[in-house]
């Protein structure tokens, strides 16, 4: 997410993969698997003004499903590693508060189910959301990494209305900043009912795919071990 990469989202979240999908067909391949946003909600989105934090992904989801490929789509949730980036010397400083409840998931998990779905052809025209257990918000992150550590750790809350302002007068030099506060944003007006299904979803890849899952108490424990929480 460098400012270079940033200034380049479209050619390479977009016309690369559009480049990919034309070779593909005219190579006769058939498989096709896309790694998407958790659920992209385009009316969510347009209230909470970002509608470009989505409209990329929306975009070649509806082309991927408009497609002859045997497609699956990967619904994928950010990493536990979202909740471990705003910890700092027992303080859980966190835009907005981050207080609505959102679904997480450990890279190896991630990489473990690609790999399974990559491999198989029964999964085409599905849209599968990757998460683990259960939903979090950062309070609660907070409190189960006091519980495990035995060490305190505060949840603070910075209005996110400072970060929109920073993130204007950065755009030019430092736009990452930017991209930031609309995850930001998003994360804070999580879904609720999305929240609430997060249990299924994980059920549902249980039943599907030959794993056992990474949980944050598990990723909580390895970086306690480690001395890097």
């Amino acid at each position: 997410m460098s400012s270079k990469l940033i200034r380049k989202m479209k050619q390479i979240e977009r016309d690369a993969v559009l480049m990919i999908m034309e070779e593909a067909s005219k190579a006769n391949i058939s498989r096709l698997v896309y790694m998407s946003g958790y659920e992209m909600r385009e009316q969510l989105l347009r209230d909470l003004k970002i509608p470009e934090f989505g409209e990329i992904k929306i975009e070649i989801e509806g082309k991927i499903t408009q497609s002859y490929f045997n497609w699956t789509i990967l619904g994928d949730a950010p990493a536990f590693e979202m909740f471990f980036a705003f910890l700092n010397k027992g303080r859980m400083t966190v835009p907005g508060g981050g207080l609505n409840a959102f679904p997480t998931i450990s890279p190896e998990d991630v990489g473990e189910i690609t790999a399974q779905i990559v491999m198989r052809d029964d999964l085409n025209g599905k849209r599968i959301k990757l998460t683990g257990p259960k939903a979090y918000s950062f309070p609660e992150v907070a409190k189960l990494i006091s519980d495990i550590s035995g060490k305190r750790i505060k949840h603070m809350t910075i209005p996110l209305f400072l970060i929109n302002i920073v993130s204007f007068l950065l755009l030019p030099f430092a736009p990452f900043v930017r991209y930031l506060y609309k995850s930001l944003k998003m994360l804070n007006n999580f879904p609720s009912d999305l929240a609430k299904n997060v249990p299924e979803d994980h059920k549902l890849l249980r039943e599907l795919f030959d794993y056992e899952p990474v949980t944050l108490e598990m990723e909580i424990n390895r970086r306690i071990k480690e001395n890097t929480l």
